[in-house]
């Protein structure tokens, strides 16, 4: 249940069940799994099929006013 509400709140374009890979459409040679939410914005990740880069490249757009 947990990965398919991931999958929601990320936007992905693709179903997502909790067998699956949920990398398994990034690009292996970008490494987004490692990567993931680890507090630094990894543009290369930012794909929906990367998962968005855990949202890290979200914190660094600051706050609305």
């Amino acid at each position: 249940m947990l990965t398919l509400r991931m999958c929601v709140v990320l936007g992905l374009s693709w179903t997502c069940g909790a067998s699956e890979n949920p990398w398994g459409q990034c690009p292996g040679n970008r490494k987004c799994k490692d990567k993931f939410g680890d507090g630094s914005c990894d543009r290369e990740c930012m794909a929906p099929e990367c998962l968005r880069d855990g949202l890290d490249c979200l914190k660094e757009r600051g706050h609305c006013k």
